[in-house]
């Protein structure tokens, strides 16, 4: 991994293997200011000629719709559709400390990598990239491209495996830790939307894949072939995420108020769907797991869904006017961040995970 942070300070510097291609460099610059009013008075005019006092709304980060947030250790990372990243500690309100880059075009997806201060993007412009956040001023570094763009990227720290899917129907197997690739396949229509590795055992390394096709697969990371196809859908998958005790995958769903938008639950072993959990009013646009095996959904609806799978389902619904794009938690479970719009916010969760609780908005 040390080769990473070098490059990631040094994008010209070459890279250690020849299966690297390096990007141009995107020049990075410091997070926007907030803008700031101030008034100034002289004398004692009468309550009737004051000006009518307004609260100012700082500027926000993001100039474009947040496309996806994620949690590296303590630090929130967010993404937008203009290709900007910023990462920051959650309540940091100092714009020049914020972890700035520029990609060439919208960003999809997010994920940890081998060191602890590094993140991987997948790019629409079909790159996959690498990002140090302690580096203010670090650019991205481009690790390889896929012909069409990159959907997803997962990261197992299990085997040091980076994976990224694309809508070229590419799944790409990367080591990590030797900046080399280790497969690429294709299968015809697998327009690839997520990525999620299953936890690994003594005896598997699986890796769970979605897709417009309306299959959901689950490959062998040791043969880089699916060893799985769950059946076909009336609606494609948009998502997934897997659960703890390595059996169990969520999936979110295209669709609207009349039908498909379900989250659904699917076994492994039995290689078959368990059950329907419900269904939101729009697309699901992601998926992120709490304690206690509590699964959080968020739609295009507007909508910061709780479920139990182990339950009726439905726990407890919060909903916006806007559509939420993107969820993920904290590293002590008590916060879900959700994208809504060009905003961040922060809904609290219980410790008996049975509610959630707007507390603020992250501009």
């Amino acid at each position: 991994g040390q080769w990473l942070s070098a490059l990631c300070s040094n994008p010209e510097a070459s890279a250690p293997t020849q299966n690297y291609t390096q990007s141009s460099t995107v020049p990075t610059t410091t997070a926007r200011a907030r803008a700031e009013t101030a008034r100034s008075t002289t004398g004692a005019p009468s309550a009737a000629a004051l000006p009518p006092i307004t609260q100012a709304r700082p500027s926000r980060i993001h100039n474009d719709d947040i496309t996806t947030v994620f949690v590296r250790g303590k630090t929130l990372v967010s993404a937008s559709m203009d290709g900007d990243v910023y990462a920051r500690t959650p309540g940091q309100l100092d714009p020049k400390q914020l972890f700035h880059a520029r990609l060439p075009r919208a960003v999809k997806r997010l994920c940890a990598m081998t060191m602890p201060t590094m993140v991987g993007a997948a790019c629409k412009d079909g790159g996959v990239y690498a990002m140090d956040l302690s580096l203010l001023q670090g650019a991205p570094t481009l690790l390889y491209k896929h012909q069409l763009a990159a959907a997803a990227v997962a990261f197992s720290s299990h085997d040091n495996m980076l994976v990224s899917g694309a809508r070229d129907g590419s799944v790409i197997f990367w080591d990590a830790e030797q900046n080399a690739a280790l497969d690429k396949q294709h299968i015809p229509r697998n327009v690839v939307t997520h990525l999620a590795f299953v936890p690994p055992t003594q005896s598997s390394s699986l890796l769970a894949q979605t897709s417009e096709d309306k299959v959901v697969r689950v490959w062998d990371t040791r043969t880089f072939e699916p060893v799985i196809e769950f059946e076909q859908e009336s609606f494609f998958h948009t998502c997934c995420v897997c659960f703890d005790d390595g059996v169990t995958i969520a999936t979110g769903m295209n669709g609207n108020s009349s039908m498909g938008a379900e989250v659904a639950l699917w076994d492994i072993r039995a290689q078959a769907k368990l059950k329907v959990l419900g269904s939101h009013k729009a697309n699901v646009t992601d998926l992120a797991l709490l304690p206690s095996n509590r699964l959080i959904s968020t739609s295009l609806d507007g909508s910061v869904t709780l479920w139990s799978p182990e339950q009726e389902g439905l726990i407890t619904k919060y909903s916006t006017a806007t559509p939420v794009t993107s969820c993920c938690v904290s590293p002590d479970n008590s916060t879900v961040y959700a994208a809504v719009g060009r905003d961040i916010q922060q809904l609290n969760t219980t410790p008996s995970m049975s509610q959630l609780t707007f507390i603020s908005s992250i501009t």
